[in-house]
């Protein structure tokens, strides 16, 4: 006989899986990398998946809140200055020409719903570390399975230089989902080399299944950001693990080294519009440029910011400033303070299978609008519960035992 919190668990991660999944590959109109056509199933899910995202997200608040009374909140919580950064950077966009259009309405609420549900479930429901862990394994498989089907159905291919982005609007959140899914894998695999989560069955499959499958995914789509992001996960694994080999933490560190120098190569021209809104041209790689033309944005307005940008991918930090200003850039900034604070507490416990996303998730940031774009909203959702994770006052060896109960001091 099943319990009903086994059962109610079972839902939530049902639930949450879909979640990320079906704002994984909704569709947004994207016009730069377009395919022949996708078989009727595929169709019926990304034209759908909007609605599939909205109706777990209700169904998964309502199970939380029938048996939540009350929320707690910590100022200390880098969630909460997440927030914070989504409600500004929300508002300074109303006060520009393009304000906001419903989609971006859509995807904020979305996010204030995925906050108020992780602000319940590590309150009183007593958050399970496994259960989120198998969430994003569930998500993963999910991912490479229908990402693969198309692949071998020769489906989402794009016609503009070869790469493929299966059934995403663009092959880089391909490849920084995928890049994330390695990171979470690799740092599984590092605390299951300690004996911990030794209750999965087939758990080491499914993380080799993932790792494999995701990194093929990342060669395929020729993104060099998920270059940078497994590099970034690979540098975390090394230094953990190898502490006493030298060499090899040296030759990941020059892996990411050179793909970042990479990003300097094949760079296209970029112009700027009556407005000041720097503009990319023919979509090609243009980052050099456009930081240097987010840079001179932030200048024109350095306290609140442009307001509004046309640029499709550029990278996170300089996007906030040109965005928001310092205004937005603020609370941004407390919130990677409290996250730094938050990722040396958990090197001091040993507790490491969370620094692996979060740094392959920011160093994806220095080349990825991933931070501010309506398209990478399933990647702020898997930032967003890592977080929540990691933020554990619990002082315990056992990974399982500091997730199973969160200790919340100065509650508002």
């Amino acid at each position: 006989m099943i319990s009903q919190k086994k059962f109610t668990d079972a839902i939530f991660i049902i639930l949450m899986s879909l979640t990320i999944f079906a704002l994984s590959i909704k569709g947004d109109g994207s016009s730069e990398f377009l395919t022949v056509h996708y078989p009727p199933v595929i169709n019926f899910i990304k034209n759908n998946a909007l609605f599939i995202a909205i109706a777990t997200i209700f169904l998964t608040t309502t199970l939380i809140v029938s048996r939540q009374r009350f929320i707690k909140i910590n100022v200390f919580d880098p969630l909460l200055w997440f927030f914070v950064y989504k409600l500004i950077l929300g508002s300074r966009m109303v006060f520009t020409d393009t304000g906001l259009d419903l989609k971006q309405i859509v995807s904020f609420f979305m996010v204030v719903m995925i906050y108020f549900l992780i602000c319940c479930r590590t309150s009183n429901y007593q958050v399970s570390v496994t259960n989120i862990i198998k969430i994003i394994f569930l998500t993963a498989v999910l991912l490479c399975l229908i990402n693969y089907y198309n692949l071998f159905f020769n489906y989402g291919g794009s016609s503009w230089k070869g790469r493929f982005f299966g059934i995403y609007t663009h092959p880089n959140f391909l490849a920084v989902d995928h890049a994330t899914i390695i990171a979470i894998s690799l740092g599984y695999l590092s605390e299951k080399n300690k004996g911990y989560f030794n209750r999965f069955k087939f758990d080491q499959l499914i993380c080799f299944f993932n790792l494999i499958a995701s990194f093929l995914l990342i060669i395929l789509s020729g993104s060099r950001t998920g270059i940078v992001g497994f590099s970034a996960a690979l540098i975390v694994y090394g230094v953990l693990n190898f502490k006493r080999n030298i060499i090899l933490s040296i030759c990941l560190f020059f892996v990411s080294l050179v793909a970042l120098v990479y990003f300097y190569l094949n760079l296209s021209d970029i112009a700027q519009d009556s407005t000041g809104l720097t503009r990319i041209l023919n979509a090609g790689n243009t980052r050099a440029q456009v930081w240097g033309g987010l840079w001179h944005d932030f200048m024109s307005s350095p306290l609140i910011g442009i307001g509004s940008l046309s640029i499709g991918t550029s990278g996170s930090y300089l996007k906030i400033l040109s965005l928001g200003g310092i205004m937005l850039f603020i609370p941004f900034l407390i919130m990677l303070i409290f996250l730094f604070r938050q990722c040396v507490y958990q090197i001091k416990i040993k507790n490491y299978i969370f620094l692996y996303p979060i740094a392959c998730l920011l160093a994806c940031a220095l080349t990825e609008g991933i931070l501010t774009e309506g398209a990478s909203f399933p990647i702020l959702i898997l930032l967003l519960i890592i977080i929540s994770l990691s933020f554990s006052r619990k002082r315990s060896a056992s990974l399982v035992n500091a997730y199973t109960r969160l200790n919340y001091p100065n509650m508002i």
